[in-house]
């Protein structure tokens, strides 16, 4: 089992409803350390400007580039995902 706590005035707080008996052994599996507190731009800028050829319009259309679905407007892209599929927001599109 994996469960994930917090560590409060050194006392390691597990989830509520986690009920274990005294004395039993655990194992504490700590974040890899070297991560902390290097910003994400930094730990990944390597990365950045590797993909330079890919389409302009990859982002409202990634269904299409991954699977071969339709290509989508921007419109259509936008008020696709039912989230967004309000009248006041669909009106400012048209």
């Amino acid at each position: 089992m994996t469960c994930i706590g917090k560590v409060s005035k050194g006392v390691v707080i597990l989830p509520p409803g986690l009920d274990l008996a005294d004395g039993t052994e655990l194992e504490v599996r700590l974040p890899d350390s070297t991560d902390r507190g290097i910003p994400f731009s930094e730990r990944y800028k390597s990365f950045i400007g590797m993909a330079d050829d890919l389409p302009a319009d990859l982002a409202n259309n990634l269904d299409h580039y991954l699977h071969g679905h339709p290509k989508q407007n921007l419109t259509a892209a936008l008020t696709g995902d039912h989230h967004f599929e309000q009248a006041g927001f669909v009106a400012l599109l048209k």
